[in-house]
């Protein structure tokens, strides 16, 4: 079940689920990476070189 705000005369109920479902798989890639790639234990500042630096290293 999806709830949403939007009134029906701007975004029908089959285009909210379409939608939502193309969400779900762009979160669901987001898990996968953060599991392969340990993002998840990076500690650091908004912002951060350290972050960057960390980061890019790991999607090279």
């Amino acid at each position: 079940m999806v709830f949403t705000t939007v009134s029906e005369d701007v975004l029908e109920a089959s285009t909210a689920l379409n939608l939502y479902r193309t969400r779900w798989q762009v979160e669901l890639v987001f898990k996968r990476l953060k599991s392969l790639l340990d993002m998840d234990l990076l500690r650091t500042q908004q912002d951060s070189l350290l972050g960057k630096v960390w980061i890019t290293g790991k999607l090279l």
